[in-house]
């Protein structure tokens, strides 16, 4: 019983049967539900609905959009966000934007080893992708990563 907990908690009690497109949405959703005075714009392009994608990646994914917005919400003091997705069966690329007070350019030296931010570096470069993540007072916080779909 405990063993199904653990592996329901790694999981991020992801429905592995509901396609990734409708999973991203989910997330995204509970966001929107739980921040009703921060207005998110998504949009999630899949052209192939019936796509499917390891489970591993998934979970990733959702992990990291999870581990963004809870920092964007903590910390950036935004009331837009904007998060674009594109999946297809050869990439996974985000791209999100807050309108925020921003991010400082030596944020990995500066914060603490096991931060958010910090573990979801370490997870795309696992995943054998790359991020990027900049910003200022003026154009809040750009957040682009991607990582290949390998099956």
């Amino acid at each position: 019983e405990d063993i199904d907990k653990l592996i329901e908690s790694i999981n991020q009690n992801i429905d592995q049967e509901q396609p990734i497109w409708m999973t991203i949405e989910h997330t995204i959703s509970t966001y929107k539900s739980l921040h009703p005075n921060c207005i998110i714009e998504s949009t999630t392009q899949c052209p192939d609905y019936e796509i499917n994608i390891p489970p591993i990646l998934t979970i990733s994914l959702v992990t990291i959009l999870k581990e963004l917005f809870d920092n964007i919400f903590r910390h950036s003091n935004a009331n837009k966000v904007i998060s674009k997705i594109y999946i297809s069966k050869h990439v996974i690329d985000v791209y999100i934007n807050d309108n925020g007070v921003g991010i400082s350019s030596d944020y990995l030296s500066t914060s603490n080893w096991h931060s958010g931010l910090h573990k979801i570096h370490e997870l795309i470069y696992q995943l054998d992708g790359k991020i990027s993540i900049e910003g200022d007072l003026i154009s809040g916080t750009n957040i682009r990563f991607s990582f290949p779909i390998l099956t």
